[in-house]
C-alpha cells in the first residue's frame, strides 16, 4: 500500500478510470482506501481545477465509487468522505451531488452509524445545502427498501430522524466546564462532538425555509439546540466563535422562530428564557453588540413580539435603543450590500428576516409615526394626481377657446 500511495502525488485525471475500477472491484479494503485517497489528493486544495471536471464533465462517474467506499470502515470511509467534501464545494457540483439520492443516502447512512466519519458527512451535506434549491431535497431524504414514498417524520431512516437521533443522543451529555474566560466552555461529552456541531451547522442551513422549519419543529431538535445554548449562557460573555455549536444553534432558533408552525416547539423548550440573557452584557445595562446579540434580538422579537407590533423589552432603555439601532442598521446593510466589519457580511441574514424583526421590535410610537407618514405620502400622491388632472383639463379648455383661423 505504501508503494501505491507514493504514486499519489503524480496522478492525473488520466488515472481516474483505474482508480474507479479499484474502488468498485477490489475485494480488500486497503486497495480501496488507497484509491479513494488518491482521488482525494486529485481534488484537494492544490488541484481545485479538477473538481468540476470530475463531477460535471460526464467523462467520469466518480460519485458512485466514492459512495461505495462510504460503506467501508476506517481509512476507506474517511478518504471517501474527504474526497466528497472537496467535490461538494464548487456551485456546479452542488447541483449534481444534491440531486443524487445515492450521494445523500450514502452520507445519511454513514451519519446513522455514529462513526468517527459522521462529522465529515455532515460537513459535506452542509456544503451542498448552501445551494438554496437543494435544501428541501436534502432534509426530506427518506429512503425505503421497496421505494415507497414515506414521509420523513414517519421514517426512522430519513435524514431528519437520523440528525434528530444524533442530537438527542448527546443532548443529555452536555456539561459546562469550570473555566470562566468569558468564552464558551461547554462541551458534549461524547466521541462525536464534531458530528453534533456540524449537524447543527447543516440544520442551520436546512431550517431556513418554512417547509423545513415546520418538519424540524415536529422533532426534538428544537429542544436539543436550546439546551446547547442553555449550557453556555452562564458565561460572562456571549462572544461565541463563528461556526461554533452555540452559534449554529442560535441561528437554528432564529430560523424556527420566524414561523408559527415551528415556534411552538421553541416555546415548549423555554427558548425565550434561554435566549433573552444574550441580548445584554453581563452587567445587564448595555446591549450585546455582537452577531450573537443581533441574532438573539431578532429571535426574541419573533418569540416575544405581539401581533400589534409591540415588543416587550426586558432591558434598560440604553440597551433597548442600541438593539433597535442594530436591527435598523442590519436592514440598511442588507439593502445596500454593505458588511459590518468584524461582525457579519450582508448576506448572513435575509432581508425578509431583518425587516420582519424590525417591524416587531420598533416601539409602538415609532410604528404609529411610520403609519402616519405612509398615510401622508399617499395623501400627497393623490393631491398631486388631482392637481395634474386639473392642469390637464385647464390646458384642454384653453385649446378649445383658441379662435379658429
Amino acid at each position: 500500500m505504501g508503494n501505491l500511495l507514493s504514486t499519489a502525488g503524480t496522478d492525473t485525471l488520466d488515472d481516474i478510470p483505474n482508480l474507479i475500477g479499484t474502488m468498485l472491484s477490489s475485494k480488500g479494503p486497503a486497495p480501496r482506501a488507497n484509491a479513494a485517497t488518491r482521488v482525494y489528493i486529485l481534488c484537494d486544495v492544490g488541484h481545485k481545477q479538477n473538481r468540476v471536471p470530475l463531477v460535471c464533465s460526464g467523462t467520469y462517474d466518480i460519485l458512485t465509487p466514492l459512495v461505495h467506499c462510504l460503506n467501508g470502515r476506517g481509512a476507506e470511509c474517511k478518504a471517501a468522505c474527504l474526497a466528497l467534501n472537496n467535490l461538494s464545494i464548487p456551485p456546479e457540483n452542488k447541483r449534481v451531488m444534491a440531486s443524487s439520492k445515492d450521494v445523500i443516502g450514502g452520507l445519511c447512512k454513514t451519519i446513522a452509524k455514529n462513526s468517527q466519519e459522521s462529522y465529515l458527512c455532515c460537513i459535506c451535506l452542509m456544503n451542498l445545502s448552501f445551494l438554496e434549491a437543494s435544501r428541501r431535497t436534502i432534509l426530506q431524504h427518506s429512503p425505503s427498501p421497496d421505494h415507497r414514498n414515506i414521509p420523513p417524520l414517519d421514517n426512522p431512516d430519513s435524514l431528519l430522524r437520523v440528525l434528530e437521533r444524533l442530537l438527542t443522543t448527546n443532548s443529555n451529555r452536555y456539561e459546562k466546564t469550570s473555566e470562566n474566560t468569558g468564552l464558551f466552555r461547554g462541551r458534549v461529552k461524547a466521541s462525536n462532538t464534531d458530528a453534533v456541531r456540524w449537524a447543527c451547522g447543516l440544520l442551520k442551513n436546512l431550517s431556513n425555509s418554512k417547509d423545513n422549519a415546520t418538519l424540524i419543529g415536529q422533532t426534538d431538535i428544537p429542544k436539543c439546540v436550546v439546551e446547547y445554548i442553555r449550557a453556555s449562557t452562564s458565561s460572562a460573555s456571549f462572544r461565541w466563535t463563528n461556526n461554533s455549536l452555540e452559534d449554529f444553534s442560535l441561528f437554528i432558533v432564529l430560523n424556527l422562530a420566524k414561523w408559527p408552525e415551528s415556534r411552538d416547539a421553541l416555546s415548549r423548550a423555554d427558548a425565550i428564557g434561554v435566549i433573552q440573557p444574550i441580548l445584554v452584557t453581563a452587567e445587564g445595562d448595555f446591549y450585546n453588540d455582537t452577531i450573537q446579540g443581533l441574532t438573539a434580538t431578532m429571535a426574541c422579537a419573533f418569540l416575544n413580539g405581539t401581533g400589534g407590533g409591540v415588543y416587550r423589552w426586558h432591558m434598560s432603555p440604553i440597551a433597548r435603543k442600541a438593539a433597535e439601532g442594530a436591527v435598523a442598521e442590519l436592514v440598511t446593510n442588507i439593502q445596500t450590500g454593505r458588511d459590518k466589519k468584524g461582525q457579519y457580511t450582508h448576506s448572513v441574514f435575509t432581508l425578509d428576516t431583518a425587516t420582519k424583526a424590525y417591524d416587531i421590535i420598533m416601539p409602538c410610537t415609532n410604528l404609529a409615526e411610520r403609519k402616519a407618514a405612509h398615510v401622508h405620502n399617499l395623501q400627497d400622491k393623490h393631491a398631486r394626481a388631482l392637481q395634474d388632472l386639473r392642469d390637464k383639463h385647464k390646458s384642454e379648455l384653453r385649446e378649445l377657446q383658441q379662435p379658429l383661423l
